[in-house]
């Protein structure tokens, strides 16, 4: 059920937009998003799936990506208070998907340096992802239900959050006759 649900998430971030630098005239065009010219020379926001699209063809080249600086950044933010669950840092709401693209386009270079840069951006990528859904954990064991706080989680994490939340609250109503 819960693959499912993440499965889902990954899926509606398809919609989601991405910058890229427009290379070649294309349209104007209609899509599901309306209708969409781009010039060339400049920037653009597109959805995910027409921004890959476009960049396969040549058109457009995504500019949004993460890069090994960000996740270094990401990190050291993380870590300046990894015990304290209010700490989580807010950051880009596809981090784990633009993780996996960044993997993807290393591994395609297929040199040494690439490699070597596959396994810093692995480890850096678990390491935040430990650190923040402790954080997550955290808040949700000590029922913390502040928004400023769950605005900078990202879709995966707070399905987590609000799974354990489920959970426990399921428990304490089966312990303290209450049901719901």
């Amino acid at each position: 059920m819960m693959l499912t649900k993440i499965k889902a998430i990954r899926s509606s971030l398809l919609s989601d937009s991405r910058k890229v630098m427009v290379l070649e005239e294309w349209g104007p065009r209609q899509t599901i998003h309306g209708e969409i010219h781009l010039n060339k020379g400049s920037e653009a926001e597109l959805p995910d799936w027409l921004a890959k699209r476009l960049q396969k063809d040549g058109i457009v080249k995504i500019i949004d990506y993460l890069t090994l600086d960000d996740l270094g950044r990401i990190l050291f933010q993380e870590k300046q208070k990894p015990n304290v669950p209010a700490s989580l840092t807010k950051t880009d709401e596809r981090i784990y998907q633009k993780v996996k693209e960044l993997v993807y386009s290393l591994k395609e270079k297929n040199d040494i340096e690439s490699l070597e840069q596959v396994r810093k951006v692995t480890s850096m990528a678990t390491e935040i992802s430990m650190v923040r859904i402790r954080k997550v954990v955290q808040l949700s064991l000590l029922g913390i239900n502040d928004e400023k706080v769950m605005e900078k989680m990202t879709e995966e994490e707070l399905l987590i959050f609000r799974s354990i939340r489920e959970i426990l609250c399921s428990i304490s109503g089966e312990i303290y006759g209450k049901t719901d």
